[in-house]
């Protein structure tokens, strides 16, 4: 039989792994473009880039801080 449990535990794993991906390559992407941007047209008109980028890296570390504290319970 299935424990219903166990493959739910499963699919919120793969859900959090997705995601904590999806932030880190927003991130990175928002940092390449940035550095881009200020090198064609300036970092006062690009600034916005960086701050979603830094936005990024600390969401990743909430919900790396997050995983962790959910580990720690079981």
């Amino acid at each position: 039989m299935i424990n219903w449990k166990e493959a739910n535990f499963k699919q919120n794993k793969e859900k959090d792994k997705m995601l904590r991906t999806i932030v880190f390559v927003m991130g990175v992407a928002f940092f390449i473009i940035g550095v881009h941007q200020s090198m064609t047209i300036g970092l006062n008109e690009s600034y916005w880039l960086f701050n979603f980028s830094a936005v990024c890296l600390l969401l990743l570390l909430w919900l790396k801080k997050r995983k962790e504290e959910k580990e720690k319970k079981k």
